[in-house]
């Protein structure tokens, strides 16, 4: 398994299996791209080995290379986004939402291993099931998070309760900016404000 602490030069020699992108700048974060597009669910198991499909995503060995990158260049925070769809390959799961939580779960463990970063504190931007951030075990390190998730279910319905939600809420805040205040269940958005606060284990800031 690929561990983060690998030095850059190593990622760099892993990143020469890999196609090197030309420079986009609707794209500018992606430098490299798998050789091979992945075969069919019902290809046969020994061609999708050669073929790649089963190799490093090289969404995530960018990531690492990034994290290498960042080394030594005085930034006090850094952002971790929910949104990676490297996360389910580094953490597959059948349930895709769950997957990528756990994903990230496990990205950003790494790197609070890294030696580099023992100084450095984490945002954590959104999230796909609202249980996540209290898998972080209440890390001195992630200094703050932000979410929609449980004004999202509220809106289309759906309750928070102890051991969270399964899946991501389908509702979007940019289809909800004109929602008229009579059509909202406030208690809704109570219920599931109060029940993230406790499942992440998440206490009021005393000012």
């Amino acid at each position: 398994m690929f561990n983060p602490s690998i030095p850059k030069s190593t990622i760099k020699k892993q990143l020469k299996n890999y196609r090197k992108l030309n420079y986009n700048r609707f794209m500018w974060w992606r430098w490299y791209d798998e050789k091979n597009k992945p075969l069919p669910n019902k290809a046969d198991f020994r061609d999708k080995i050669f073929n790649g499909d089963f190799d490093l995503s090289s969404y995530q060995l960018q990531a690492y290379l990034c994290a290498n990158l960042l080394q030594n260049l005085g930034y006090e925070k850094l952002c971790v986004s929910y949104g990676a769809t490297w996360y389910n390959d580094f953490f597959p799961h059948t349930n895709a939402d769950m997957g990528k939580a756990l994903g990230r779960v496990r990205f950003v463990q790494g790197l609070l291993k890294l030696d580099q970063f023992k100084d450095t504190k984490f945002h954590l931007l959104g999230c796909s099931v609202p249980q996540e951030f209290g898998w972080y075990d209440g890390h001195p390190q992630i200094e703050s998070i932000d979410t929609s998730n449980p004004i999202m279910a509220a809106l289309e319905g759906t309750l928070i309760w102890e051991n969270g939600l399964n899946k991501k809420p389908k509702a979007n805040m940019n289809d909800h900016f004109d929602t008229k205040f009579e059509d909202i269940q406030y208690e809704d958005i109570l219920h599931n404000t109060t029940q993230f606060r406790i499942i992440n284990n998440l206490k009021p800031k005393q000012l």
